[in-house]
């Protein structure tokens, strides 16, 4: 039994043509979404506010991807799980929302769909807390905001905003002193105690 795939070949030379497994783009209402990864990930209340929060105050932004099994005929989310699950509940709660436009991803069988369920729960590559300051700096992102909206794996949001802001914050009121005391001619520089970013 091969797990990983076939690679194709024809004749003696491999074939790397990328196969585009998407199909077109389809208005689809919620409740035809159906769940398709089991208990491999849970939403909890906490995370579900953060959701809440962002689909409600800037709106549902992401299409869900989604595969029809042949079979049953029915549309199996392979992606957007949560966001679907959130709107579920703000259904419930007396919101109202039309058609979501849907993704249709192409799997040669359902356990290639299963597959590509993986594929969509990974997240390949990391972010680091220094690549997250630079961000939020540039954003001018509220750090409030960021550990009420979201969740990032890896970043301990709470710690992170203590270490990058509360730390720079205490240098900006240290420095705020010195200049009352006498320097107003200098330029004030705050530096990040965790990389050593400056800023005015």
């Amino acid at each position: 039994m091969i797990l990983m795939g076939d690679i194709s070949h024809q004749g003696d030379k491999l074939d790397k043509t990328i196969r585009i497994a998407i199909g077109k783009l389809t208005p689809t209402s919620f409740t035809e979404l159906h769940d398709f990864q089991g208990n491999l990930k849970e939403l909890s209340d906490e995370d579900y506010e953060k959701i809440k929060k962002e689909i409600v105050e800037t709106g549902f932004s992401f299409a869900p991807h989604a595969w029809k099994d042949p079979k049953r005929r029915k549309l199996f989310l392979i992606d957007g799980h949560q966001r679907i699950k959130a709107v579920r509940r703000l259904v419930k709660d007396g919101y109202k929302v039309g058609k979501i436009p849907t993704v249709i991803v192409e799997a040669k069988s359902y356990d290639e769909a299963k597959r590509k369920v993986l594929q969509g729960v990974s997240q390949y590559g990391k972010v680091t807390q220094q690549g997250l300051f630079d961000f939020t700096v540039d954003a001018k992102i509220d750090p409030k905001l960021m550990e009420m909206s979201f969740a990032i794996p890896g970043i301990d949001l709470p710690a992170f905003n203590l270490a990058y802001f509360e730390e720079s914050k205490l240098d900006e009121k240290e420095g705020s002193q010195e200049i009352a005391e006498g320097d107003i001619g200098s330029k004030l520089v705050h530096t990040c105690p965790k990389c050593n970013f400056q800023f005015s």
